[in-house]
């Protein structure tokens, strides 16, 4: 970013170039200084890290040095006053970071923090992820074991969405799911911390026509519809293969989820990408725009959240940056979902990161059912 200068010092910089021969000066790390040259500015944070990746939040100003939270990763838990310290403790507290295999400081803008706190919040919330309940998802995609991953990268919240997908057998499936949910609860394993949502991934399977009963869907805690499910056989389809055809289908498809009442979420929209043989950006091109824009409205009306999954959106950034460009004219929600069936998928690597930063998605686009 382009506000944030980080400043990474080798061990052997440590002892400050202004150090005398007072020998309680040269084991003060460069952080004390460059905190006490450099941290005057108002507009300006300071972080020191430690080697566990714990942060300190700090500032300077003509008033002196303050501690205004701590953490691992932005947004801090910020003290609801900020602490003044003396001149001693300041020097207590770097020497012990140094001690303690200090790695490095940085000075960070307000604007800078802010687009960090943005970025951690939106990666932070992952509301597709599938276990073992999935037949679709990997082996040790257990429900413990999404908990324990989510909690090793600081997320805040999580969706485990298992597949009901076969009309014929919903009741069963459906019960199946509430069965194993309840037993999972009774295990109380779960993180103070974490926001855990219990639910399911459906498939529309017409218009008007879904894979759940409406009182199973009215016991979860979250409801993904996936209205682009056509490689299943009992999936309505267009009249034609055309991507126009298409197109126009998927469009009613969206339409009839938005007006059933249990939708929380549409799952991986307007890409169909299950279809591996069709011209996928034609089908983009052939949404009619007026069509959707009036779904976009609906959707906010209704509070229901379109899924931006960054490996979906990758190779169509253009249509889905223009499709939140109309979204937020209605105040239309986004959701963060990575379609997770490793375990590796549970928590966003980089590269997930980047392309919702290409995207230019704000906090305040996202889904806020569990804020």
């Amino acid at each position: 970013m382009e506000n944030e200068v980080i400043k990474i010092k080798p061990e052997s910089s440590w002892t400050s170039s202004e150090s005398s021969s007072d020998s309680s000066s040269s084991t003060l790390s460069d952080l004390y200084y460059e905190a006490i040259k450099l941290g005057k500015e108002e507009e300006k944070f300071y972080t020191a890290l430690d080697c566990a990746g714990h942060s300190c939040l700090y500032k300077r100003t003509s008033e002196g040095f303050f501690i205004l939270g701590s953490g691992y990763v932005p947004p801090y838990e910020i003290y609801e006053e900020p602490i003044k310290l003396s001149e001693v403790e300041i020097q207590s507290i770097f020497t012990d970071y140094r001690s303690h295999g200090y790695h490095y400081s940085r000075e960070i803008t307000k604007e800078a923090y802010e687009e960090e706190v943005r970025a951690n919040e939106m990666i932070k919330q992952n509301f597709h992820i599938h276990s073992t309940l999935s037949g679709c998802a990997s082996k040790n995609m257990f429900i413990k074991a999404i908990i324990v991953e989510a909690e090793k990268c600081s997320m805040s919240t999580i969706a485990i969405v298992d597949h009901i997908d076969n009309p014929k057998t919903r009741d069963h499936r459906g019960r199946q799911l509430m069965e194993e949910y309840r037993k999972i609860r009774e295990l109380k394993f779960f993180s103070s911390d974490l926001h855990i949502l219990l639910g399911c991934e459906i498939t529309q399977t017409s218009p008007n026509t879904f894979s759940v009963s409406d009182e199973i869907a009215s016991e979860m805690d979250i409801v993904l519809v996936s209205c682009n499910h056509y490689h299943l056989k009992y999936v309505d389809k267009p009249p034609n293969a055309s991507p126009a055809d298409y197109a126009d289908h998927y469009l009613s498809m969206v339409e009839g989820a938005l007006n059933w009442k249990y939708t929380n979420i549409i799952a991986h929209p307007f890409h169909l990408h299950k279809l591996k043989w069709i011209d996928h950006v034609q089908v983009l091109k052939n949404y009619d725009i007026n069509r959707l824009k009036t779904i976009l409205s609906v959707a906010a009306d209704k509070k229901i959240a379109f899924e931006l999954c960054p490996r979906h959106l990758k190779n169509h950034l253009g249509f889905f940056t223009q499709l939140l460009h109309y979204g937020r004219k209605f105040g239309t929600k986004f959701s963060i979902g990575a379609d997770a069936h490793k375990l590796s998928q549970v928590c966003y690597e980089s590269k997930d990161l980047e392309v919702l930063e290409m995207l230019g998605i704000k906090k305040e686009d996202l889904w806020g059912k569990c804020f």
